[in-house]
């Protein structure tokens, strides 16, 4: 404001050209234009500065503090004023002197900057919490060094949750050996059911076969039923030990993933099926499958198992009609079986999949009860879901869908 007083004044008493008076003005208002901006941007750094989440820095080489962001201040619980009277040996405890001096040296020094390095700060109240830090060198015009910036983050959350998950880890280690030991003494259990239990039912059988063969003619009818019940049954204990044995080692035995036509898998497991039912006739299509990276033995057991299931419950039906189909939806690969046999009551749908879990009598349709389940293994252990729909004496139609991007489980 002097100066454009002084240049109005030496306009009036001097005889100036008004061009010249206005030239003065102008480059007036173009220094405080400058200083305006300076101003400004002044104030955004200083925005930006103190809005860091991370402690912020500048450092004499000495180690005296000239300025610090509000979340450094936060961090250790000092004001501006309190870190002046400090310096940076003040706020590290003393084992870590030494290794901050060889970063300074080796690294800041020598090329300029650091690498992150972790160490400990005090606060104010003396307690010690975990800290990052890298640091970054200031020089003058003369490349001469003036000082340092650093970045320091607090580590205290980061270090509980890496202590969290160290005793997750050990917890999960101490459950695998569990789980472990428990896998060894279901081995034993399965080697004694498949030793030591088959050889009782053959027992049974075979004496109810000698007691036939050679006592027969002393029975009467009702004798040669019960001889008969007693075989039938020893027979389904075997064949329900040997399920249990399969289910049990399903989810043990190493997957060997291929690129498999399932279309074909259905058709030659369905043709294998009729070949042994050479009795019934069946009415049976089959659509374009999607083929998927599946291990083919298992999915041939879940084929077999589905498609068993079906020509077993339309076993009467006449004609029977039993239809495999498929496709991509959402995401997966969506496969069926439908058939027009027996059907179920939707309020049992959960029961379907379970082991031993029955919905029909074993005099209306034989059966261990554990095939289905073994379907719902296979098909979890490849990342998929099954499910069911059915009505009672009008069919039903089961389902299991496998995602594209398959993510085997165990």
């Amino acid at each position: 404001m002097n100066l454009l007083r002084e240049g109005v004044q030496d306009y009036l008493t001097k005889p100036f050209l008004l061009g010249e008076l206005l030239a003065r003005v102008g480059g007036i208002m173009t220094r405080r234009r400058q200083a305006e901006a300076v101003r400004q941007s002044e104030e955004k750094f200083h925005g930006l500065y103190d809005s860091i989440m991370d402690g912020v820095v500048h450092r004499t080489m000495t180690g005296a503090f000239v300025e610090s962001n509000s979340a450094y201040r936060g961090m250790l619980g000092y004001s501006s004023e309190e870190l002046a009277q400090r310096d940076r040996v003040d706020l590290t405890p003393a084992r870590w002197h030494k290794l901050e001096a060889a970063i300074m040296a080796n690294q800041v020094l020598a090329r300029g900057y650091s690498d992150e390095y972790e160490a400990e700060y005090v606060r104010k109240n003396g307690t010690v919490f975990p800290v990052a830090v890298r640091e970054w060198l200031i020089k003058d015009a003369d490349g001469q060094p003036l000082g340092v910036w650093a970045i320091v983050r607090d580590m205290t959350e980061r270090k509980r949750a890496e202590e969290a998950i160290t005793r997750l880890n050990a917890e999960l280690h101490s459950h695998v050996s569990q789980l472990e030991d428990a896998n060894r003494e279901l081995d034993a259990f399965s080697y004694s059911v498949s030793h030591d239990l088959r050889a009782p039912l053959r027992a049974v059988d075979g004496y109810a076969r000698v007691l036939k063969e050679d006592y027969g003619e002393l029975l009467d009818a009702e004798g040669h039923r019960v001889l008969g019940v007693v075989r039938s049954e020893a027979r389904r204990m075997g064949e329900l030990i040997d399920e249990l044995l399969a289910f049990s080692r399903l989810g043990r035995q190493p997957m060997a993933l291929a690129d498999t036509d399932m279309t074909e898998l259905a058709r030659e497991t369905f043709e294998s099926l009729a070949g042994q039912a050479t009795d019934r006739v069946v009415d049976f299509k089959l659509g374009d499958l999607p083929r998927a990276a599946v291990d083919t033995a298992l999915f041939r057991q879940v084929w077999a198992n589905l498609l068993e299931n079906a020509i077993k419950y339309t076993r009467g039906r006449r004609p029977a009609c039993i239809e495999v189909g498929g496709a991509v939806e959402r995401g997966e690969m969506v496969y069926f079986v439908k058939d027009n046999g027996a059907g179920f009551d939707m309020r049992y749908a959960d029961k379907l999949f379970g082991v031993f879990q029955r919905l029909h009598r074993q005099d209306e349709f034989e059966g261990t009860g554990v095939g289905l389940a073994l379907v719902q293994r296979i098909v979890h252990r490849h990342g998929g879901r099954v499910w069911a729909q059915g009505k009672v004496d009008d069919g039903a139609t089961l389902h299991f869908a496998l995602p594209i991007q398959r993510e085997s489980t165990v």
